[in-house]
């Protein structure tokens, strides 16, 4: 994720930052329901380079999946889908051989059954005549609809990759939650 107001993490955590006051991260913390006195666990960190905020998440079964993403650094949005399992008492992400078919941030995630579902969200690129890079839903830096894609990822099936439904309707959106 991303901070500019973090509290204590540094004293904690001080490479929380990459050796900065601030900014991105890829630190993972766990709480569990059943003993919430407990407070918060610190857990594997995602092994996403660089570190990014704005991943749809989703869970499936007993496993957490983070997905593309956003940072500051080329190429700004990412396709990585990573998963998150505790294993004989210890939590361990793996990147998925399933890359998402283009770069998404901001997009919403939900887990039906052992499917991921993806709607909509941004990618964050400098379009042809534009000043600056920005977000876009409306379109892909391939021409993709971005905002109006939706797509399928069967986790029992990772070898099948993510499978294109029918595009959502209507305005193409960004900053979605399933």
């Amino acid at each position: 994720g991303f901070s500019r107001h973090v509290k204590d993490i540094l004293e904690t955590c001080p490479q929380a930052f990459a050796g900065a006051a601030s900014g991105f991260t890829n630190l993972a913390f766990a709480l569990d329901l059943t003993a919430p006195g407990a407070g918060w666990e610190r857990i594997a960190d995602l092994p996403a380079a660089p570190a990014r905020q704005a991943a749809a998440t989703a869970v499936v079964g007993d496993a957490l999946y983070a997905i593309g993403g956003f940072s500051y650094t080329a190429p700004f949005t990412h396709r990585e889908v990573f998963r998150l399992r505790r294993s004989t008492g210890a939590w361990s992400w793996e990147r998925l051989p399933c890359d998402t078919p283009w770069p998404v941030c901001e997009a919403g995630a939900v887990g039906l059954g052992s499917r991921i579902y993806l709607v909509a969200g941004f990618d964050y690129f400098r379009a042809e005549g534009a000043r600056a890079e920005d977000l876009h839903p409306e379109a892909g830096r391939h021409g993709n609809p971005v905002g109006h894609a939706l797509f399928v990822l069967d986790t029992e099936r990772l070898e099948a990759g993510w499978q294109r439904l029918a595009d959502m309707p209507g305005t193409p959106r960004g900053d979605a939650r399933a």
